[in-house]
């Protein structure tokens, strides 16, 4: 197809469509080569766009990072609504969270290494990007989400009565992460000296959790 009718095709496809064409290459270059050693002038030529037409739809390479990592927290989201609300007794809610983001780390392994990174919560003071404010928004949705489970728990007097909500929903958080990190990271040697499947070994884990907050 001649350079010519490339264009004129892409000049009448939506933003939307151009973003997230520019946006999947740039994740796939991050995943494979590391965020700081991709360019913009490497996004660009990989995804067929001149310079100056990739910076019409992304001011950075910061803006293209914030962008997949909104996406990939939407998903994340729907994987932790999605594991409560098709489970009735609350073990099978919490495994369900624990599953939820299993396989948020599977499909997304560069955004989850970020679930414990610093985030930016100065949004008077500083300078952000704008899919900066929306992550963060999404990210608060989640811990709410998780801080009702938590309540309801407390109410149902499955988990200790003496449990402060918010730190619990961080301290879930930081041992799910690293459960998950730990075990894909030591496959191999929890198969050989462990004699466990990785499956049984995040099982394993994920009762752990639960038992240090239950009653």
């Amino acid at each position: 197809m001649r350079r010519g009718v490339i264009i004129a095709r892409r000049i009448k496809e939506a933003a939307s469509v151009h973003r997230m064409r520019i946006a999947t290459c740039a994740g796939k270059l991050f995943e494979q080569k590391g965020i700081d050693n991709v360019s913009m002038d490497l996004i660009a030529v990989t995804a067929k766009y001149s310079k100056a037409t990739l910076y019409v739809y992304f001011d950075s390479k910061e803006e293209i990072i914030s962008y997949l990592t909104l996406l990939s927290m939407q998903k994340l989201k729907d994987y932790i609504l999605e594991g409560i609300t098709q489970n009735e007794m609350h073990k099978e809610k919490f495994l369900g969270i624990c599953h939820g983001l299993y396989r948020y780390a599977s499909e997304f392994p560069l955004y989850f290494k970020m679930v414990l990174s610093p985030i930016n919560i100065d949004f008077k003071n500083s300078r952000f990007e704008e899919n900066e404010r929306e992550i963060f928004r999404i990210g608060e949705s989640i811990n709410n989400i998780i801080g009702r489970f938590i309540l309801e728990g407390i109410e149902i007097k499955v988990f200790r009565p003496d449990l402060k909500v918010f730190p619990t929903i961080f301290n879930i958080w930081g041992m799910l992460v690293g459960v998950i990190e730990l075990a894909l990271n030591k496959k191999e040697y929890i198969k050989k000296e462990m004699k466990m499947s990785l499956d049984e070994f995040l099982d394993y884990g994920y009762d752990t959790i639960f038992n240090s907050v239950k009653i």
